[in-house]
């Protein structure tokens, strides 16, 4: 029967998220876990690839498309979607790119929806940075903006320093949100610490 290992809490400050949001993988700082094959223990002699995966935790959140960047190689319709999110005080930030997770079907109908709310001007409160540590820069000159009315879910494995999303994947188009409605969920400080 397999066995499952983990740690608690060890600083006051987890102690006092699990105490505020029950006990979770990712208030420790853990970004995933170790699974090993339950056929045979491992020996120190054996290397821990062989028998062990490694399973990240991902976040799911919705997301307002802003715009799109051009398709670059043999990559159809479009590059990735521009995303961002609303402040309580009604300001659209960029929150960063999805490029995976569309087949050409879907890049089809995204592009099919993008191209009659096409704006020439960027609908966000602040422009995106262009350089990033994680990517490739933005380039202005390959985006597309659009009217910020589409709501996208995305899977993401968390936010950078400088408020970016990092290793996200799109999951559908929401149509039952308001694009209004979309704000930056809430991680704890403790979670996001230990992540990067």
């Amino acid at each position: 029967m397999p066995i499952a290992r983990g740690s608690g809490p060890r600083t006051a400050a987890q102690r006092q998220e699990c105490a505020r949001s029950g006990p979770s993988p990712t208030n420790f700082g853990h970004d995933g876990a170790l699974a090993q094959k339950s056929t045979r223990l491992r020996t120190d002699a054996e290397s821990s690839r062989q028998n062990r995966r490694k399973a990240k935790w991902l976040n799911r959140q919705e997301f307002v498309i802003v715009g799109w960047s051009d398709p670059e190689g043999s990559r159809p319709h479009l590059g990735a979607l521009l995303l961002g999110y609303y402040t309580d005080g009604g300001k659209l930030i960029y929150a960063g790119r999805v490029g995976t997770g569309m087949p050409v079907k879907v890049l089809a109908d995204l592009r099919r929806r993008l191209d009659p709310l096409a704006r020439n001007t960027s609908p966000l409160s602040v422009p995106p940075s262009r350089t990033t540590r994680f990517g490739s820069p933005l380039i202005p000159s390959r985006v597309h903006w659009v009217e910020p009315k589409l709501v996208a879910e995305i899977t993401y494995l968390t936010w950078t320093a400088d408020g970016l999303l990092r290793h996200t994947v799109y999951v559908g188009l929401r149509e039952d949100k308001l694009a209004e409605e979309v704000r930056r969920a809430l991680v704890s400080a403790s979670a996001e610490r230990g992540r990067l």
